[in-house]
This record gives structure tokens, sequence and C-alpha cells, in this order.
């Protein structure tokens, strides 16, 4: 039983969370993102080895490029990016549920360094990481994929990834040999460190993207042992009933009898993760 746990009534000393609705959520938001990403990889491998030359008839566009294998290069990098960003903006949205009612933070210092961070994924990534008293390895690789990230979308993004973090990815750099299918991280960072356009290979944004859900599976872990479930309860009880159609809300609850008032108390809760 967490700390959390042992502080709430006897009511709900058996209440618990094995992953929370924004870790759920977030897993909705990045999804198949490997295997799309492979998908259209696949496709434009059909323009470059030739098996496909024209545009199906049900396309109602123009499509005849110069060259097709320059397209279809191009297309392929465009794709990388696309992916790089995505899997940040779904960690960015799991930063952001976590802040907002009901919240998995509770931590009073954390919430105020989360609400300085402003608009920026990656103050909010120094926000949790430096709270870790043993941060993952992937704390580092997630932060270059923001930093990366940020350099190929934003022109006044942070693009410069050295000093600490550096010397921390690459002294774990066998654990992701190891764990990420021969992930090379000093190859990885030489191919960031070519330029303002350097993107991504295939296997540095795969490993990004399964890094990053680790990160976070890690982090949700974390602030769930952490949690107050009686202070959590109240808050999702309170976000069900909302502002909007509050008093038919209210009614759908307290107007049953008690066994009825009982099972829907328990199914909002166990929408947002508990049991």
């Amino acid at each position: 039983m967490s700390n959390g746990q042992k502080k709430i009534g006897d009511h709900m000393q058996n209440v618990g969370i094995s992953k929370s609705h924004a870790l759920k959520d977030f897993k909705k938001m990045i999804g198949q993102t490997n295997h799309f990403l492979i998908t259209i990889l696949v496709a434009l491998d059909g323009i470059t080895n030739g098996k496909v030359k024209e545009k199906n008839s049900g396309f109602s566009t123009c499509w005849n490029p110069k060259d097709k294998n320059i397209s279809a290069d191009r297309s392929r990098l465009f794709a990388t990016k696309a992916t790089l960003a995505w899997c940040v903006d779904a960690l960015d949205a799991y930063f952001m549920m976590t802040n907002r009612s009901p919240k998995l933070i509770q931590d009073p210092e954390l919430e105020r360094e989360m609400t300085k961070a402003g608009q920026s994924v990656y103050c909010r990534m120094l926000a949790f990481t430096t709270s870790l008293q043993d941060p993952p390895a992937e704390v580092e690789l997630v932060k270059l994929a923001i930093t990366w990230r940020n350099r190929l979308v934003h022109h006044f993004g942070l693009n410069a990834f050295d000093g600490e973090d550096r010397r921390k990815l690459i002294s774990n750099k066998d654990y992701f040999r190891n764990n990420y299918r021969n992930l090379d991280v000093e190859n990885m960072l030489a191919n960031f460190d070519k330029g303002m356009k350097a993107v991504p290979t295939f296997k540095e944004v795969t490993s990004i993207i399964a890094g990053t859900i680790r990160f976070v599976t890690t982090i949700d872990a974390i602030l769930i042992s952490t949690l107050d479930y009686k202070i959590y309860g109240q808050q999702v009880i309170a976000a069900y009933i909302g502002s909007d159609n509050r008093k038919e809300r209210i009614d759908s609850i307290w107007s049953k009898t008690n066994e009825l008032k009982i099972r829907k108390l328990n199914n909002i809760l166990r929408e947002y993760g508990l049991y």
C-alpha cells in the first residue's frame, strides 16, 4: 500500500491505480506510430523501386514529380520529422494532463515548476526530471528528442544538446545498445550534430518513440506511488460533475438508492483508472 493510500479513510483502503487516465490517453495518442511510419516508408519504397509509377485514378489531384526518387526521399524525411513531432506532442499532452484536475501532480513544488514552465515542453520535462532521485536512462534520450523536434519545427527552438545531458547519454550507450536493438547513441549524436536540417534515421526515431513510452510509463508509476487517493477521488467526482449540466449529473448520482449510488461512483472512479 502506498503512502497516499494510508492517508485516506477506511472506506477506500483497497483503492489503487495501475495506470492513470493520463497514461491511457498518451498511449492512445502515440498509438501505433511506429507501424504507421513503417507503412509510409514501405509505400514510398514502392516508388523508388519502380513498382509504383503512377497515382491511382481514385486520387482527384495531380502527382507528376520531375524525379520520383527525389520526391520519395524528401517524403521519407518529412514522414520521419512528422513522426518525431507527433511523439513529442504526445509527451507534452501527458505532461499537461498530469497537472489538470483530477491531478496526478500533488507535490506543490512540482506544480509550481509546471506552472512556471509555461508553453515549453522542454521546461516541463525539466520540472519532472529534476525531482527524480533515480532518473531512468531514457531521460536524456527524451531531452534529445525534444531538442531535435524543436530544431526541425521551430525556427527559434532550443537547438543545443550538450554538457551533462550529452555525457549521461553516452555513458548509457551500452544500455541503449542492449535495450534498443543496437541503437548507437554516439552515431545518433553525430547525426544530430550535422546541422539544423539533420533528420533522425528510422532506427533513431523508432528508438525515441520506444524510449518516450518507457519514460512516461516510469513517470506515471512514480506519480501514482505518491498519490493521495482521497484527494484524487474527490477531484474525479468534481471533474465528472463539471460546470455543464451540473444539476443533472449531481442528480444522476445522489438521487439513486445507496446501491446504485455506489455503483455509479465506482464506474466514474474506474474511468480514471481507480479500482
